[in-house]
């Protein structure tokens, strides 16, 4: 029987292996079981879908992160591994999934039965059913795949939506300076910022919270006549809190109230985060200087 549900080929994130149906799927005990090529469970059909190179990472533990996708009867999960201090005795593990993995970069240990390998990009492992093995980093950070047949239901959890995307995101800063560049009522800067753990680095000063911001435009305000922002390069990425994270650089010149002239050039690192409000809202902003302020 074919169990149909809708919606489901979305990216899912599980924090645990067990998290699924409730059953133990990947044993660690000393058993040594035959192939096993029965069906376990219905298959759930998904639908075509592309999802672009942001998704966000579920963070497994301190040295461990992974993405995860659905096929019909395969499960694909995208890993990033670090080194840790664990010794040569690794602990093996096994289920009745059969398993593919490939190296993308840095080096793994392989332990498949007794044999051990050391692979590195581009290296392949093979993992039959109910067979023992483990994975080991060796290098400081390692990406690797696996493709489980068939699909590992245990990492499957409901369906996570992000409500915005990298456009919206852009959208923020673009406007964010825009209302600069016509040095606006601070009122239009509000509803882009956080109302609660806002950390905004400006050349001179931190910002903590609103009221701090409209303190520091209103001295802005009193001491420029034109503003000129230029935005560049822009570039949005998820982290594993699932906030975005804006890198961008930013050309400015302004003439003050005294008719002097002064440029900088910085590199920004933005924080934005879904408050259920109707944008991302700025949670914290950070810079690198690359041109001191002129003259």
């Amino acid at each position: 029987m074919v169990k149909r549900l809708p919606l489901l080929f979305i990216f899912v994130i599980c924090f645990l292996a067990g998290c699924g149906p409730g059953k133990i799927v990947v044993k660690t005990d000393d058993k040594q079981l035959s192939r096993d090529y029965k069906i376990h469970d219905e298959i759930v059909p998904v639908s075509p879908a592309v999802f672009p190179e942001n998704q966000p990472w579920q963070t497994v533990n301190a040295n461990l992160k992974r993405k995860v996708f659905f096929n019909d009867r395969q499960t694909m999960v995208l890993y990033e591994a670090a080194k840790t201090d664990t010794g040569k005795d690794v602990k093996t593990q096994y289920h009745y999934h059969e398993l593919s993995g490939y190296v993308l970069s840095g080096n793994l240990l392989i332990r498949i039965d007794k044999k051990v390998q050391n692979i590195g990009p581009g290296g392949v492992y093979i993992v039959p059913s109910n067979v023992h093995y483990a994975v080991l980093p060796l290098t400081g950070k390692v990406s690797y795949l696996e493709i489980f047949t068939p699909t590992r239901d245990d990492l499957r959890s409901p369906p996570i939506l992000p409500r915005f995307d990298e456009n919206d995101v852009k959208s923020v800063i673009f406007k964010w300076y825009a209302y600069l560049d016509k040095l606006a009522d601070v009122s239009n800067y509000l509803p882009l910022l956080t109302n609660k753990g806002l950390v905004m680095h400006n050349p001179g000063i931190v910002i903590r919270n609103q009221e701090d911001f409209k303190t520091w435009y209103a001295g802005m305000l009193k001491k420029t006549k034109t503003n000129i922002n230029i935005v560049k390069d822009v570039v949005v990425t998820i982290d594993g809190n699932g906030n975005f994270i804006a890198e961008f650089t930013v050309s400015w010149e302004a003439i003050t109230s005294l008719d002097e002239k002064r440029t900088f050039n910085s590199r920004q690192k933005w924080t934005l985060v879904d408050q259920g409000v109707a944008t991302p809202v700025i949670l914290g902003t950070d810079y690198k200087e690359i041109s001191k302020i002129v003259p």
